[in-house]
């Protein structure tokens, strides 16, 4: 390749790369705009331990990016919707079962006012966000349920909204550290229902530091037992097992059944294996018989259970 062949070669590259350089560094049309998104992902958890007074929670936060100082000074309406429908939307799409949280479980932080489901509030002088506080009624809270709430962010005067960061459903649970989604092993040695078990086990928060065993296979409270290789039964909800826990050393202080004219009493005494939650592996151990009468104890009536933790529920 002679040498003038050579130069031109280069001055082709070079005046590509330098379109290319152009055309990513060319100011955008809309660059002047302050813009405006919910901050936090379009599933927002929030996970709240048992209470029983009124207390402030922060479900989302609405957020500007101001182009300037001076804009940044400047007050904007901010206008968000209830959409209801975004709860059964999430359900139906994930297989859960959040409900909608009712109006008399909350009111709202003084800084937003409500005409039906239309929730107002405002970006002061200064402000970079906005946080959404409603204040929790902790004392007609059902543990047993989990509560959603859906929202779009509906204008914020002559800001712009961010595609993609204008909507949130915020799921809202109150659960205490040994709630969860578990991987469930063990035996029940009362015969012929003696043969092992492998099966998922919810345990929902009942109290600051109680969970009850929710039997998944059942779709209800209980316990099951095998009866067969691979096959699993259960008593009923009639035995339906709950567990207290002293959240300072996380031993078990009690086992015992709801509802139920039949007691459940955790294994104790000497040689007796310790009920517990493992915080590091995240296990809970549960040794425990129900009793009906004389002769009935732990060595015939008894579980030996092996709960380890797979997820959040």
């Amino acid at each position: 390749m002679n040498m003038k062949k050579s130069i031109f070669y280069l001055l082709v590259l070079a005046l590509g790369f330098a379109s290319c350089i152009k055309k990513e560094v060319t100011p955008l049309a809309d660059e002047g705009k302050t813009y405006v998104k919910i901050l936090e992902s379009p599933e927002n958890q929030v996970f709240l331990s048992p209470f029983s007074d009124i207390r402030a929670i922060s479900l989302f936060s609405v957020r500007r990016d101001a182009n300037s100082a001076e804009n940044l000074q400047k007050s904007a309406p901010l206008v968000l919707t209830r959409v209801d429908g975004m709860v059964a939307r999430y359900n139906a799409a994930n297989g859960t079962t959040f409900e909608l949280l009712p109006d008399s479980l909350y009111t709202l932080n003084t800084s937003i006012t409500r005409a039906g489901n239309i929730y107002s509030s405002a970006f002061n002088a200064g402000d970079f966000a906005r946080e959404f506080i409603i204040n929790l009624n902790g004392a007609k809270w059902d543990l047993s349920r989990k509560y959603a709430l859906g929202f779009a962010l509906t204008s914020a005067g002559a800001l712009t909204k961010s595609a993609g960061k204008d909507s949130v459903i915020v799921l809202i649970s109150v659960k205490n550290k040994y709630d969860g989604f578990y991987k469930m092993t063990g035996a029940h040695n009362r015969s012929p229902y003696q043969f092992p078990y492998e099966v998922d086990m919810e345990m929902h928060t009942t109290g600051v530091n109680t969970v009850r065993f929710f039997f998944n296979g059942a779709g209800a409270y209980g316990h099951p037992i095998g009866t067969g290789v691979g096959t699993i039964s259960w008593y009923g909800g009639g035995i339906s097992p709950v567990i207290e826990f002293n959240t300072t050393t996380d031993l078990a202080t009690n086992i015992y059944n709801v509802g139920s004219a039949t007691p459940i009493l955790m294994h104790t005494g000497p040689g007796a294996p310790v009920s517990r939650y493992d915080p590091v592996s995240k296990k809970i151990f549960a040794y425990f018989y129900y009793f009906t009468g004389p002769g009935q104890d732990f060595t015939n009536r008894g579980w030996s259970d092996t709960l380890t933790y797979v997820r959040s529920r």
